[in-house]
């Protein structure tokens, strides 16, 4: 059976992406808007919760807003717990996800109230 090589897990790809996902973000923390040279991406829908494992559902996050984040739903996670909320970076967040997947995520998934 022929294999399939995956881009995504190719070492130079990957880095790639990572950096294109950061700079869409202008290397600002897409949460808090932070700068910082050590940012992690996020699962904005967390795959425990359902989201994919995809650059679509991936956002630049400083360490802070990651942890605190965790795999809880975004909009009230970031609506009510974060004190530098700001919609419309959450608007960004949102209309990432939809523009480049022509659609909200499923129902089922928790993700996007």
């Amino acid at each position: 059976m022929q294999q399939i090589f995956d881009f995504v897990r190719h070492k130079n790809v990957k880095a790639l992406v990572k950096e294109g996902i950061k700079s869409e973000f202008n290397h600002c923390c897409a949460y808090c808007g932070s700068k910082s040279k050590r940012l992690t991406l996020d699962h904005v829908i967390a795959s425990s919760q359902g989201g994919i494992n995809s650059w679509l559902n991936l956002v630049p996050a400083c360490a802070k807003c990651n942890s605190s984040k965790g795999s809880k739903n975004l909009t009230d996670w970031y609506t009510v717990s974060l004190p530098c909320y700001s919609k419309d970076r959450l608007q960004r967040i949102l209309n990432r996800y939809s523009a480049k997947s022509e659609t909200f995520p499923p129902n089922r998934s928790k993700g996007f109230a």
